[in-house]
């Protein structure tokens, strides 16, 4: 497996490389070409000594400092007394010296460096100006600082080249991303991909796949809402038109009723696909929060008691067992209130008139759980259609209440599953309340969910 890391340091390493050879043969040159200035000058310097001694064993004048270009070294004999016997630059100031070795002293026209080396009878000294050293110095740095600016655009482009080699992964992959669109959302290719950036890649295929599903459901839950909002629409439409062509009261009174049944399932309908909204598993995080179910179960109780009463319906609460200790639960108290709502609004669609529903709480099978239940004196669902009916828009083959009145809009059920998933609850549908003479066993629908801890 490849490794950006590596591939990327073996670039660095290798321009770097090549760089620093470039500026040392540079430096070399330019070091050998100082060097020959200097050894040619101290040749010089030389060869002027030996003139300079040979023309005063003739009688003839030495040449003052002042006739030099430059003065690179100077040498001095002294006798032991101290008399100066020769010097091959005179008037320098230059003292004698009594101990033997370098020192640095003052002349007349400043600081020297010198060497003083003693036999029987003479001192010998050589000497030379640190001013010159310091000229030499300053000479040969500012021409390595020449150079080492001369090298930076080298050095630089190198850099820029091995950088751009080395992060050609991470291009290609970014050049990938941005091909992506909701049109388009196949995953990368890791195969070839260097180690450090399939971590990154894999998460941004595991976001792509959610982003597609979400996508997919969106477009199949907008084909689905607009598909079942077609269909009350179109028949307010006609009872619209009924009501408009109606030619005595009765008939105006039936569709203006027909049109009050319609806009109640378009209401219902639109208000289950909102809910549904608010639940899908890639809606925002719900609250987390302690809900008490025993006020919950008796809140919801009550606002459907009326409804209830108006069709003949027992409705009760049966919560004697979970009221005696705590009944806690940590989730969203909203979407918990949906869930009831929803399960309750259910039983009493499919009850007939003079049938039962019963809201229970009881304890789960496991320690910690909690039952709620919502039983019926239903049709009930066939044991083959009850996991079916989990999903969106499928309506169970009883659809038609008692009453004549249409059913459900086939969310009810979707949103109640969707919620308990949410929460983490379980959820199963067995048969419900049998009364004596019914054809039907009735359908119960259990959620079980985790208590609170203490």
């Amino acid at each position: 497996m490849r490794s950006i890391r590596r591939h990327l340091l073996r670039w660095l390493i290798g321009a770097l490389s090549l760089g620093a050879i470039a500026f040392a043969l540079t430096l070399y040159a330019v070091a050998l070409n100082a060097m020959n200035e200097e050894f040619d000058e101290q040749l010089k310097q030389v060869a002027l000594t030996v003139l300079t001694h040979y023309d005063r064993k003739g009688g003839r004048t030495p040449p003052q400092k002042s006739d030099l270009e430059e003065v690179a070294f100077v040498t001095q004999v002294w006798s032991l007394d101290g008399e100066l016997l020769f010097a091959s630059v005179p008037n320098t100031g230059i003292p004698s010296a009594r101990d033997e070795g370098f020192q640095t002293v003052a002349g007349r026209d400043g600081m020297w460096r010198v060497y003083t080396d003693r036999s029987a009878n003479y001192l010998t000294q050589a000497a030379q100006p640190i001013e010159a050293r310091r000229e030499l110095a300053a000479d040969l740095a500012l021409k390595m600082l020449v150079c080492s600016l001369l090298a930076v655009p080298l050095l630089g482009w190198l850099l820029v080249y091995a950088l751009r080699r080395g992060l050609q992964p991470l291009t290609e992959t970014s050049n990938a991303v941005e091909q992506r669109s909701a049109a388009s959302l196949e995953p990368i290719a890791t195969q070839a991909l260097p180690q450090e950036l399939q971590p990154l890649v894999n998460s941004v295929n595991a976001l792509m796949a959610k982003l597609s599903s979400a996508l997919a459901a969106q477009r199949q839950f907008t084909a689905d809402a607009a598909h079942e909002l077609r269909t009350p629409l179109t028949a307010l439409r006609l009872q619209v038109q009924l009501l408009l062509l109606a030619t005595d009261d009765g008939t105006r009174q039936e569709a203006a009723l027909d049109i009050r049944h319609g806009l109640d399932r378009a209401t219902h309908l639109v208000e289950q696909l909102l809910n549904l909204s608010r639940v899908d598993p890639d809606a925002l995080p719900a609250p987390r929060e302690a809900v008490d179910l025993v006020e919950l179960v008796k809140s919801t109780v009550a606002q459907f008691s009326v409804q209830a009463d108006a069709r003949r319906i027992d409705l009760g609460a049966d919560i004697a067992m979970a009221a005696a200790t705590s009944c806690n639960v940590i989730g969203d108290a909203e979407q918990l209130r949906v869930l009831l709502n929803n399960l309750i609004d259910n039983a009493l669609r499919y009850t007939p008139s003079g049938g039962t529903v019963d809201v229970r709480l009881q304890p789960g099978d496991e320690v910690g759980s909690v039952r709620l239940e919502v039983a019926d004196s239903g049709p009930g669902i066939a044991a083959g259609e009850r996991q079916r009916v989990f999903d969106r828009f499928y309506r169970a083959h009883v659809s038609q209440r008692d009453d004549g009145a249409a059913g459900g809009s086939g969310l009810g059920l979707a949103i109640v599953k969707a919620i308990a998933d949410r929460h983490g609850a379980q959820i199963e549908l067995l048969d419900g309340i049998s009364l004596p003479g019914a054809s039907s066993p009735g359908l119960t629908v259990r959620v079980t969910l985790r208590l609170a801890a203490v």
